[in-house]
């Protein structure tokens, strides 16, 4: 089994599939049974040997700013056109999985980018950290494996400069030194007594610190990889951030493989809301508390009959009440309650399954949070339909929205304020393809008006597939937000230009895991991260 980011590469973040075809398949047999050789990405790199062909890319749509009614009962508004201008781009092998990540490395006061090149190519992959300036390569770091999962950052050495933590196929994780991207430790290493499972490591938050040494630390899931001939428990882990020492290694109640990355539900003492299951086995979302001596979840809520929960989980306050909100690998959105797991609403779409995660959001709903999905029509691995995104009220689950983009998508969608209206923009990443080696995919960048009918503000077209979650951050402090892009083999960066913008917009979910990294929307009206 394979996650998306978000992560995975989940996510996401991460991808999964076999030949991006439905039907039966000898040498890859059906995720979720023994057999499935595992790698990455939807499927074969195209053959060299055949001279690649490529068709012009489509035209994006035209973007016109048109009266709308923003739902609200003021009056219409129109919504004006969002320019992506392209900073730079670089190409560098391997990228397409993990999700950038924006720190300053170099002290020169504009973030920098850290991004993990997890795609399956010959002699092993790399996670590099790009100037955010210019893009050129401060540093790069080689693994034998597929590091895809986005990277984790904490200072740990004690020089102002973030270091990175990342992990993925070869059953390890490992610190780097964020100036200089050396090793520092290895997981494996550190614990050496068989504790570290032969398992994929598909992503982290760091949170506050536990073992007292004043230095914030790791928490990480593992599960799926090496698993072909029977599927392997996943299990959550407590890592110290300074030595890579295990503090806690708790194996998830139901015995299920895990795929999504826990948000952090409270601090003292440490609980995570952790999910399991996958795209063919059902799982179960759990409130768990991490540390010695093991202890029973606070509540478990069940996913559907058949499969589990793959995207990973945002926590946030709705009119004051703590709210968990999940989406299943079936399309089941969940809203489901912080302290004691009672199901609040559910909202299915039939024929549709979910490989991203959930992202918050003002968007017109009754409640100062609602929630936006994205959804593809078909079975895994046969998605070959269209994908979705649908808007829900987040205190009730109605349909705000919906808008169809693409045929999939695997990317969270990116959440952000241009107008300072009080409405959230949504930014969406989608391919028109799940057969992501082929040369000829187009994924398409679409940015919707926070309004009720969610006019389209920017539509960038892409060739090569676009799987792990864009970030839009201020890089260089200027005012105007910057897309930064990780796809096949390339990442770019974009200024997202609005005439007359005024003030700089205001980022709710800004990338992958939010604005912590950690699952937690801070815009809610209380501070789900402090509990």
């Amino acid at each position: 089994m394979r996650a998306l980011s978000s992560c995975v590469t989940a996510v996401c973040f991460l991808s999964c599939a076999t030949g991006g075809h439905g039907g039966k398949d000898e040498v890859n047999p059906p995720y979720g049974q023994p057999g499935h050789h595992h790698h990455f990405g939807f499927g074969a790199p195209a053959d060299p040997a055949k001279p690649q062909v490529e068709a012009p890319l489509p035209a994006p749509e035209p973007i016109v700013a048109t009266p709308v009614d923003p739902g609200d009962g003021g009056a219409p508004v129109a919504p004006r056109p969002i320019t992506p201008r392209k900073l730079w781009s670089m190409k560098l092998a391997g990228l397409g999985a993990s999700s950038p990540r924006v720190v300053d490395l170099d002290g020169d006061g504009v973030l920098d980018v850290v991004v993990g090149g997890g795609m399956q190519t010959s002699g092993g992959s790399w996670l590099y950290a790009l100037n955010g300036r210019t893009g050129e390569v401060l540093w790069k770091s080689h693994f034998t494996e597929e590091f895809y999962a986005t990277p984790v950052l904490i200072d740990i050495t004690h020089d102002g400069v973030p270091d990175v933590f990342v992990g993925g196929r070869d059953s390890d994780f490992t610190a780097l030194d964020g100036k200089t991207g050396k090793p520092l430790w290895s997981l494996r290493r550190v614990n050496p007594k068989g504790d570290v499972p032969r398992r994929s490591f598909n992503g982290g938050l760091a949170v506050p610190d536990q073992d007292g040494d004043g230095i914030d630390d790791l928490v990480v899931s593992n599960g799926g990889g090496l698993d072909d001939s029977a599927r392997l428990p996943g299990r959550v882990m407590l890592i110290s951030a300074v030595t890579g020492k295990l503090l806690a290694n708790t194996a998830l109640p139901d015995k299920r493989e895990t795929y999504s990355i826990p948000a952090l539900a409270s601090a003292h003492p440490l609980e995570v809301i952790a999910g399991t299951g996958g795209e063919t086995l059902n799982g179960h979302l759990y409130r768990l508390p991490l540390g010695p001596p093991p202890a029973a979840p606070r509540w478990a809520a069940a996913s559907g009959p058949g499969q589990g929960f793959v995207p990973s989980p945002f926590i946030t306050h709705v009119k004051g009440a703590g709210a968990v909100f999940e989406v299943g690998h079936d399309g089941r959105v969940t809203r489901v309650d912080l302290e004691s797991g009672a199901l609040q609403w559910e909202q299915s779409l039939p024929g549709f399954e979910a490989m991203a995660s959930p992202s918050p959001g003002r968007f017109g709903g009754s409640a100062d949070v609602d929630v936006v999905v994205t959804r593809s029509k078909g079975t895994f691995p046969l998605f070959k339909w269209v994908n979705r995104i649908t808007w829900l009220d987040g205190e009730t689950g109605a349909v705000l929205d919906e808008a169809d983009t693409g045929v999939f998508s695997s990317a969270s969608p990116v959440v952000m304020d241009f107008d300072h209206d009080g409405l959230d923009e949504t930014l969406t990443l989608s391919m028109d393809s799940f057969a992501p080696f082929e040369g000829s995919v187009v994924s398409t960048v679409t940015v919707f008006d926070g309004a009720r009918g969610k006019q389209k503000r920017m539509q960038l077209k892409l060739r090569g597939t676009g799987q792990a979650t864009p970030t839009v951050a201020d890089v260089d402090h200027d005012g105007t937000l910057d897309l930064l892009l990780s796809y096949l083999g390339t990442i770019d960066r974009y200024a997202l230009e609005v005439a007359d913008a005024g003030a700089a917009p205001d980022v709710r979910w800004g990338g992958f895991r939010g604005p912590g990294f950690d699952g937690v929307d801070r815009f809610g009206e209380a501070d789900a991260g402090t509990p």
